[in-house]
C-alpha cells in the first residue's frame, strides 16, 4: 500500500459547498470527530466521478474554529477485511494515500454538527486508481491547531467481467415491541401496521430484496388475528403482505423470546404461549400496561372488545419455511444453551462472530458451523454492526456504514476469504432504511443473496468453540423469580375443574412479554415491568388459600380439624389438605380432598387422633391432587383434649362412692348389732 501523499494538481482541487459558520468564539474543549461518507454506497463504476459528504461534529463548550482539510484517496485494492476495517475504525494520526483534494472547513458552534461536499472529477479519480476490482480507503483530516483529526471510509470499483462473488445472508425481523404483556394492543396495531410502522417498514424491506430471510415472531399474527373486528385494515393487509412474499419465513420463538435468558432463569424449553383463551385485546391506554386480561385476577383491566377469542392454532398459524431456527442474544450464549435449544425444537442457532473462539477458522468456513454437535449460523459481527448502523438512518454516519459494508464485501469477494457472509440488523427498533439498504446490497451483481436454508445447508460445517457468554446478573434474579411463580400458576391450574386455561393462559403470556429480547436495547423499565408481572403471578396463586386459620381446641380421641379454604376465581377447584404434627401429641389420620366453588369458600375437615394433652403446631398444605403445593404452607396453634382425664374421674367419683357407701353400711350393721346386744 502506498502511504506517501501527493500533490494534487490545480484542476484536482473539489469544488467545496459548506454550510455558513459562526465566527469563533473560543477554542473548543473536546475533542471533535469526522466522519466521511462516499455518496452511492461508495460505489465506483468505471470512469465515474466521486461525491463525498463530511461531518463534523464539536462536542466542545465552545465553537470550533475553521481549519483545512485533506482528503486522499488509496491507489491499491485493500487485500483482507481486517485491513479495511482497522484503518476505518482505528485512523490514526497520518493520512494514508494520494492526496485528491484540499479545502477549508466551516466553524462548527459547541453541541453541534457541519457537514459538506466534496466533488472528485472522473480526472482525478482515473489518475489514481486503475480498473482492477476491490475496495480502497479514501480519508479525509481535519488541521485545528496542532492535532489532526483524520476518517476512513471505503469506495469499491467493481469492473464489468470480474469473476469473484460473494454469497450474503440478511434477516428482516417482524417482531413485536417491548412493553407488551405477551399481545400487542389493538391500539398500537395501527402504529406498528400503517405506511411509515416499524412492521410496515419491515415487510418493505423483504419486498426490496426476495432473498433476505424473514423472522417472523408469532406475536406479530396472534395479535393481529385476536383483535377480531378491532385491528385496523392496515393490520390485516400486513399479514396478507406477509403471506405474499417469496422470501423465506422462519419462525422465531414466541414474543422473539430471549432464550438464553429463559434458561439461566429455570425454564425447561424455550417457553412459548399455553392458551389464548383467556386473551382479549383491550384499547390502548396511555401510561398504562395493556394486554390480555384475566378473569378473577386483581390487577384493574381496560375493557376487551367483545369478540370471541379463535383457536390457539388459527391464531398462530402459518406456512412457515422452518421453525427450528432460535436466535439468541449476541454475548449471552453458553455450553448449556445450545442443548436447551435443540431439545425445544431449535436444533440451529445464529450467534454472532464474537460469540465464537475460532475466528480464523470461521471466516474459512463460512456462516455454517458446529459447536460439538449442535448447528450453529454465524453472524459477522462487523458486517452485521455496519448494517444496523445503515438501516438506521440516511445521514452521513448511515452512508459510511454501508459504504464500509460494501467495501468489506468486495474485499471478500476478491481475496475469497470466505464463500458467503451473514449479516443481521438490529433486531427492535425501527429500521428506517433498511428497505434502501438491502436494494443496494441486491443491486450489486457480483453479491449473491442466499438464504439462511441455503447457508445451513452445508454438508461439513467446521467445528468451531463457543465463548462462553453470560446473563446479565441484575436480569437474572427477578427473571429467575417470575419463572418459579409463572410455574406455581401452572401448577394451580391443575386444581381448576373447568376452564383451567382461560386463566392460566394470560399469566403465561404476560411471563412471555417481560422475558422478550425486545426488553434488551436500550429500553429502561425492564426491572419494574418484570416486578410487576411476578407480582400479578404471585396474587394469582393466591387466590386459593386459607381463611381465618387461627388458635384451635381440640377435644376427644379421633375426629377432625376444622380449616376453612377459600377460592376467590371464577371457576371453582379442586384441593387436598394435608398437615404435618410439630410432635406426637396429635396424629394425623390422612388427608382431605376439598371442592372449593368459584368465587366461594368450604370448610375442610382433617380426620386427626389425640394422643395426649397439650400444644402442638400443626403445618397446612394445600396441594392439588399431583402433589403440587398451592401457596404457602400455614400454621396452626392447637390445644389437644385427649378425654381420658373425664372418664378417669368418673370412675375415680365412682370408686370413691363405692368406698363411702362401704363404710356407710358397715357403719349402720354395727350399729344395729348393739342395739340388738349382739357382739
Amino acid at each position: 500500500m502506498r502511504t506517501g501523499i501527493r500533490l494534487a494538481t490545480a484542476a484536482a482541487v473539489a469544488a467545496v459547498l459548506s454550510a455558513a459558520g459562526v465566527a469563533p468564539a473560543h477554542a473548543a474543549t473536546s475533542t471533535p470527530t469526522m466522519t466521511i461518507a462516499p455518496r452511492n454506497a461508495g460505489v465506483l463504476a468505471p470512469g465515474s466521478a466521486l461525491d463525498l459528504d463530511l461531518a463534523i461534529t464539536n462536542p466542545g463548550t465552545g465553537t470550533l474554529a475553521g481549519g483545512e482539510i485533506h482528503v486522499a484517496l488509496e491507489q491499491a485494492p485493500v487485500l483482507g477485511v481486517s485491513t479495511l476495517t482497522d484503518q476505518i475504525e482505528h485512523p490514526g494520526a497520518v493520512l494514508q494515500g494520494y492526496l485528491v483534494a484540499t479545502t477549508r472547513s466551516p466553524s462548527v458552534p459547541a453541541g453541534t454538527t457541519a457537514r459538506m461536499h466534496v466533488h472528485l472529477s472522473k480526472a482525478v479519480v482515473d489518475s489514481v486508481i486503475d480498473g482492477s476490482a476491490g475496495a480502497r480507503l479514501v480519508g479525509a483530516d481535519l488541521r485545528v491547531g496542532a492535532t489532526p483529526v483524520l476518517a476512513y471510509s471505503a469506495v469499491t470499483r467493481i469492473p464489468k467481467g470480474f469473476g469473484g462473488r460473494v454469497g450474503l445472508g440478511t434477516v428482516v425481523p417482524v417482531t413485536a415491541p417491548a412493553g407488551t404483556t405477551g399481545i400487542v394492543p389493538a391500539g398500537e396495531l395501527a402504529t406498528l401496521t400503517e405506511p411509515g410502522g416499524e412492521w410496515h417498514r419491515a415487510v418493505d424491506a423483504a419486498e426490496a430484496d426476495p432473498q433476505a430471510t424473514v423472522l417472523l415472531d408469532p406475536e406479530v399474527q396472534a395479535s393481529i388475528r385476536l383483535a377480531g373486528s378491532a385491528a385496523p385494515d392496515s393490520a390485516t393487509g400486513l399479514l396478507a403482505r406477509l403471506g405474499a412474499l417469496p422470501n423465506e419465513v422462519i419462525r422465531l420463538p414466541y414474543a422473539d423470546g430471549d432464550v438464553t435468558l429463559q434458561r439461566a432463569a429455570g425454564a425447561q424449553k424455550v417457553l412459548a404461549p399455553t392458551s389464548f383463551a383467556g386473551g382479549t385485546v383491550a384499547a390502548a391506554v396511555p401510561g398504562a400496561t395493556t394486554g390480555p386480561t384475566t378473569t378473577g385476577s386483581p390487577t384493574p383491566s381496560p375493557a376487551p372488545t367483545a369478540a370471541a377469542t379463535p383457536s390457539d392454532s388459527a391464531l398462530l398459524q402459518w406456512d412457515y419455511s422452518s421453525t427450528d431456527v432460535a436466535w439468541p442474544v449476541p454475548g449471552s450464549v453458553s455450553a448449556a444453551d445450545l442443548p436447551f435449544l435443540a431439545a425445544s425444537g431449535y436444533p440451529v442457532a445464529i450467534l454472532s462472530s464474537a460469540d465464537i473462539a475460532d475466528t480464523a477458522r470461521r471466516v474459512a468456513g463460512g456462516p455454517h458451523a458446529r459447536v460439538g454437535s449442535n448447528s450453529v449460523l454465524i453472524a459477522d459481527a462487523t458486517a452485521s454492526r455496519l448494517l444496523a448502523t445503515a438501516a438506521a438512518g440516511s445521514d452521513v454516519r448511515q452512508s459510511a456504514a454501508l459504504a464500509e459494508l460494501i467495501g468489506l464485501l468486495g474485499t471478500v469477494a476478491l481475496t475469497h476469504e470466505a464463500s458467503s457472509v451473514l449479516a443481521v440488523p438490529a433486531r427492535t427498533g425501527d429500521a428506517p432504511a433498511l428497505t434502501r439498504v438491502l436494494a443496494s446490497l441486491s443491486g450489486q451483481s457480483w453479491i449473491t443473496g442466499t438464504s439462511l436454508a441455503t447457508l445451513a445447508s452445508t454438508s461439513s460445517p467446521t467445528a468451531v468453540r463457543l465463548r462462553a457468554g453470560t446473563v446479565p446478573a441484575a436480569r437474572l434474579a427477578p427473571a429467575q423469580a417470575a419463572v418459579r411463580d409463572e410455574a406455581a400458576v401452572r401448577e394451580l391450574g391443575t386444581a381448576i375443574r373447568t376452564r383451567a386455561t382461560r386463566l392460566t393462559g394470560p399469566e403465561r403470556l404476560a411471563l412471555l412479554g417481560v422475558m422478550s429480547t425486545s426488553w434488551r436495547s436500550p429500553q429502561r423499565g425492564w426491572s419494574k415491568a418484570v416486578r410487576g408481572v411476578d407480582s400479578q403471578l404471585r396474587r394469582f396463586v393466591r387466590n386459593v388459600r386459607f381463611d381465618h386459620l387461627g388458635s384451635i381446641t381440640y377435644v376427644g380421641g379421633s375426629g377432625s380439624l376444622p380449616v376453612y379454604l377459600t377460592n376467590q376465581l371464577d371457576e371453582p377447584v379442586e384441593v387436598v389438605l394435608a398437615g404435618t404434627a410439630s410432635n406426637g401429641r396429635l396424629h394425623i389420620q390422612g388427608t382431605e380432598v376439598v371442592d372449593i366453588p368459584a368465587q366461594g369458600g368450604a370448610k375442610a375437615k382433617l380426620p386427626v387422633k389425640s394422643i395426649s394433652n397439650g400444644q402442638v403446631a400443626v403445618t397446612f398444605t394445600i396441594r392439588t391432587k399431583d402433589g403440587h403445593v398451592i401457596g404457602k404452607p400455614a400454621t396452626a396453634d392447637i390445644a389437644v383434649n385427649a378425654g381420658w382425664e373425664a372418664v378417669g374421674a368418673v370412675v375415680f367419683v365412682a370408686a370413691m362412692l363405692a368406698l363411702f357407701g362401704t363404710g356407710v353400711y358397715r357403719n349402720v350393721r354395727r350399729a344395729r348389732r348393739r342395739l340388738k346386744g349382739t357382739p
